[in-house]
């Protein structure tokens, strides 16, 4: 499962022309993939932008390609959300574009 997850994302991120190495802390604008299969979840960097419309293009074109997907279920640009079938498990990918100054993690405890 975890194979087939990761194989999706690098897919998805190579579709809308971005590799899946870490973010530059440098730039200010940062594109995350979530990942939820229950009872997981992970959260990614894809890709660092300049500028957030950079990145809103990157994501677009990310949804857009899941139509494509094997396994394709259906997708949700409200939400910036796609879901794939992998066997019997139905993985959820959320989208987001973020300032690099957010943990997409939350608040750290005390």
């Amino acid at each position: 499962m975890r194979n087939g997850r990761r194989g999706a994302e690098r897919a998805a991120a190579g579709r809308a022309g971005t590799s899946a190495a870490t973010a530059d802390a440098e730039c200010a604008w940062v594109w995350e993939i979530t990942a939820s299969s229950a009872p997981k979840t992970t959260t990614e960097p894809v890709r660092a932008y300049a500028a957030k419309s950079e990145c809103d293009g990157a994501l677009a074109a990310a949804l857009d390609s899941f139509t494509t997907a094997p396994g394709f279920v259906r997708k949700d640009t409200k939400y910036q959300e796609a879901y794939v079938k992998t066997g019997q498990t139905t993985v959820s990918y959320g989208y987001r574009c973020l300032p690099d100054t957010v943990d997409p993690r939350g608040a750290k405890g005390k």
